[in-house]
C-alpha cells in the first residue's frame, strides 16, 4: 500500500454531487496521503462526464466503472479491491454523509479502533430521510438487526453506509456477500472481533440525483438479514428443525394416505424427520467443524440417542406443566423449546464434535 487513506464512493447518477463531495473531501484531507475512489454505475452522461473531468483534472481521483451486479455493497467492495490507503473510508456520493466527519473517523482508528461508524443522530422524525415512512423503516431495520444479529448490536446505527476501517483489520474480503446496501452489516457479523466505535453526525439532505431506495433494495435487506441470521449455527439448528417439523407432517400425510394406521404413520414420519434432521444438520449446520470426531455411523446413533431423549424431555416437561394446571399444548410448546436449548448443546458437544489433533489440548 502506497497511501494512508482510501475514500470509497459508490455513484449512480448522482449529476454534480462527485464534483461537490471532490472539494470537501479535499478540504478536510488536505495534508493526508489520500485517494478517492468513485466506482461508478452511472447511466446518465451528465453524471458520467463529472466523474470523467474529476478523474482527469483532480489528483488522487480515480472513477471505476462497477463491475458487479450486487448494488452499492458491491460497489464497495470493487473500491475496497481497488485501494491502496491503510485506512479505508465508505461513505455516499449524495452528501447526506458530511466529509468533514473523516478527521473524527481516522482519529479513532489512529487510537487502536479497528471500526469506526458514522452513527445518524436524527433532530427530526425524517431528518436526511424523503419521509417519515423511510425514517421509521430505516429505525425498524435497526431494531430487527439488533434482535437478530449480536454483531449488529455494537453499534447504535449498523444500517450506516458511512464508516472507516482498517484494510488490515478487514482482511481477505473473499467471504464477504452483501446483498444490497448494507455492506456494514455484513462486515459487523462477518468480522465479530473488530474493535468498533461510533462518530455521530446530522444525516443530511440528498443535494441532487435521486434515492435509490425501492422495494426491490427492501427485499434485498430481507433475504440480507436472513442469510446473516443463519451463519449462525443456533438459528440454523432452529431453522433445521422447522423444516424437519414439515417434513413430518408432509410424511404423515402421506403415509395415511397409502392405509397405514395413525400410530405406525405417526412413528414413520417420526424417524423420516429425525432422519433428515441429522442428514441436513450434518451436512449444512455442521459443515464446518472439518474433521469430525465421530465416524458417520455413530453420529447418526447418537443422534437418534439425543433425539430419543428429547423426545422424553418434551413428554415430561408437558405433563409437569400439566400438573400446575397448564393446558398440555402449551406445556408441549414449552417443553420443545427447552428441549432444543440442550438438544443443540449436546449435538455440539457430542455428535458433531471435532476431531482434536494429536499433540493439542483443548481449553
Amino acid at each position: 500500500m502506497n497511501r494512508t487513506i482510501s475514500v470509497i464512493v459508490p455513484t449512480r447518477n448522482e449529476g454534480s454531487n462527485p464534483h461537490a463531495l471532490t472539494a470537501r473531501v479535499t478540504s478536510v484531507c488536505g495534508e493526508e496521503d489520500y485517494e478517492i475512489i468513485f466506482v461508478d454505475a452511472s447511466s446518465d452522461p451528465r453524471s458520467l462526464a463529472v466523474l470523467s473531468h474529476l478523474s482527469q483534472t483532480v489528483p488522487g481521483v480515480r472513477v471505476l466503472p462497477q463491475t458487479s451486479r450486487s448494488g452499492l455493497a458491491g460497489a464497495v467492495l470493487e473500491g475496497v479491491q481497488a485501494a491502496k490507503g491503510e485506512y479505508l473510508i465508505v461513505m455516499d456520493g449524495d452528501l447526506q454523509h458530511p466529509p468533514e466527519l473523516i478527521p473524527y473517523l481516522l482519529d479513532a482508528l489512529r487510537r487502536g479502533d479497528d471500526l469506526c461508524v458514522g452513527a445518524r443522530a436524527q433532530v427530526l422524525p425524517t431528518s436526511g430521510f424523503s419521509s417519515l415512512l423511510r425514517a421509521r423503516m430505516s429505525d425498524s431495520a435497526t431494531h430487527v438487526a439488533h434482535w437478530l444479529l449480536p454483531g449488529a448490536r455494537k453499534t447504535p446505527d449498523p444500517m450506516s453506509g458511512y464508516f472507516a476501517c482498517r484494510a488490515s483489520a478487514i482482511g481477505d474480503i473473499s467471504d464477504l456477500r452483501p446483498v444490497g446496501f448494507k455492506i456494514l452489516l455484513e462486515i459487523l457479523c462477518r468480522r465479530p472481533a473488530l474493535r468498533v466505535s461510533m462518530a455521530p453526525y446530522g444525516f443530511g439532505c440528498r443535494q441532487e440525483g435521486v434515492s435509490k431506495f425501492s422495494g426491490r433494495v427492501f427485499m434485498q435487506f430481507g433475504l440480507h438479514l436472513a442469510r446473516l441470521f443463519l451463519l449462525r449455527k443456533g438459528a440454523r439448528y432452529a431453522f433445521v428443525g422447522a423444516l424437519g417439523a414439515g417434513v413430518n407432517v408432509v410424511v404423515m400425510q402421506a403415509l395415511l394416505g397409502a392405509g397405514i394406521p395413525a400410530l405406525g404413520a405417526s412413528l414413520g414420519a417420526g424417524w423420516a424427520a429425525l432422519v433428515f434432521n441429522f442428514l441436513t444438520n450434518n451436512g449444512w449446520t455442521w459443515s464446518d467443524i472439518g474433521s469430525p470426531r465421530l465416524p458417520y455411523w455413530s453420529r447418526l446413533l447418537v443422534y437418534v440417542l439425543v433425539a430419543l431423549l428429547g423426545l422424553g424431555s418434551t413428554a415430561f416437561v408437558m405433563l409437569s406443566l400439566r400438573d400446575l394446571g397448564i393446558l398440555p399444548i402449551l406445556g408441549q410448546a414449552v417443553g420443545i423449546g427447552v428441549t432444543s436449548v440442550w438438544t443443540f448443546q449436546a449435538h455440539k458437544r457430542l455428535t458433531f464434535r471435532p476431531r482434536v489433533p494429536r499433540g493439542t489440548r483443548s481449553a
